[in-house]
């Protein structure tokens, strides 16, 4: 039964498939045959969702018989309506396009070869807005330190007759990474007032970083109920930002636990290589300590580096390093690097997409349908494509598969 209250969300999405359906009637060979279905003015609502369902599965071909004059007013205007909305969200998408965007990534200096990685990962996002990149590292002190002429020059790349305000996405994972809180306070001073600024949070807010943290998990882990696992972090400079960075790992970790009943969870965050160095042994050690007290319990132990280090090379990496610290002992390692996930290239793309609107791309359709041999699946796709020319639209075959709905969304 379809419940009483009728959630908006639906009503429009309803609303925007009937749309559809009645303005491609007209290629449908057996459209006006009639089915009956309700007259009632109470349930003009499910005539919406009737419709729409019976569109989108292809089950059958119909139009709609003996409404009263009353509700039959209530559903041409419902179509009004929606029109109506349709032209503002055009509207709205034709200004948002005149604040006419770049985008500055912002990255850690993780050495020749991490920024080779980091590069590969711009390349792909630059295809298909206009941006640049900047290399960030520990020495950058402010205003004409390290890396001030990097950050001028970047701005410089903007034209500022063709951009008018700049999103700044930042490569890295906690907030309170002491790098990113130094340019997050001085960037103004390069802008020269040339370009509105907006900053993007960083990626441990977004459930994204957190599927790539159960994937490096789900690569190592067999058996849960007798694992435990120690998550490695870094960044710190101090006890504030190790507890600020912990809690951003611990929120990650979530979204892990919820999924998998491990044993025992640990969270580890390594202090920064410009920290003090008898300030930095005593904490480093203290992790260590973790580690090693994990892998000396009782069941298997997992170790996941869940960091964006420093890789200079394969051998100088933040990850060889741990795997050489800790080869000794009888744990399992994810030597996986988070750049390379491909949910990284996708939360970049996200992100720029929330401040970016294009006309032709506010409503994209997937169909899931039942998907069959060659035959049954031409003949469904040559129904479906008058959507084609107007909308995007994405097939997801199979019987509610999960996978293949995700797949279509993703690509949407």
């Amino acid at each position: 039964m379809l419940e009483k209250t009728y959630p908006f969300t639906n009503y429009f999405l309803d609303c925007v498939s009937l749309n559809i359906l009645f303005k491609t009637k007209n290629k449908f060979k057996n459209f006006d045959k009639l089915v009956d279905i309700y007259n009632n003015e109470n349930d003009i609502h499910y005539y919406k969702y009737f419709l729409c369902n019976t569109f989108l599965n292809f089950k059958s071909v119909f139009t709609i018989k003996k409404l009263n004059n009353e509700v039959a007013m209530k559903f041409f205007f419902s179509l009004i309506s929606i029109n109506i909305l349709f032209i503002l969200s055009s509207h709205l998408a034709i200004s948002n396009e005149n604040l006419k965007l770049g985008f500055l990534v912002i990255a850690e200096d993780r050495g020749s070869l991490g920024n080779k990685d980091t590069r590969n990962l711009f390349k792909s996002f630059s295809k298909e807005y206009t941006a640049d990149l900047v290399f960030i590292g520990r020495k950058y002190n402010g205003i004409d330190s390290e890396y001030s002429d990097q950050i001028k020059n970047s701005f410089l790349k903007f034209n500022s007759e063709k951009i008018s305000k700049i999103i700044v996405l930042p490569l890295f994972l906690s907030s309170s990474n002491h790098i990113l809180k130094k340019i997050k306070s001085n960037l103004s001073a390069y802008n020269n007032d040339n370009y509105e600024i907006e900053w993007i949070s960083t990626m441990s807010k977004n459930y994204m970083i957190a599927q790539i943290l159960l994937d490096r998990v789900n690569s190592i882990s067999r058996d849960p109920e007798n694992e435990r696992l120690v998550v490695l972090g870094m960044g710190a400079v101090d006890e504030d930002s190790e507890k600020l960075i912990r809690r951003e790992y611990e929120h990650l970790i979530e979204y892990v636990q919820l999924r998998k009943n491990f044993k025992d969870v640990q969270v580890g965050i390594y202090y920064d290589y410009g920290v003090e160095r008898k300030l930095r042994n005593k904490k480093n050690k203290e992790v260590d300590d973790i580690v090693i007290r994990t892998a000396a319990k009782k069941g298997k132990a997992l170790l996941i580096p869940f960091l964006i280090g420093p890789k200079y090379s394969h051998f100088m990496s933040m990850t060889y390093w741990i795997k050489n610290k800790f080869d000794e002992f009888d744990i399992k390692l994810s030597r996986e690097d988070i750049i390379k996930h491909p949910n990284i290239s996708i939360w970049m793309k996200k992100m720029a997409n929330i401040k970016t609107f294009n006309e032709k791309s506010l409503v994209g359709i997937v169909v899931m349908a039942h998907g069959a041999t060659v035959p049954y699946n031409t003949a469904l796709e040559k129904v479906i494509k008058p959507l084609r020319k107007k909308y995007p639209v994405e097939m997801a075959y199979g019987m509610g598969d999960s996978f293949a709905i995700q797949d279509a969304i993703t690509t949407l």
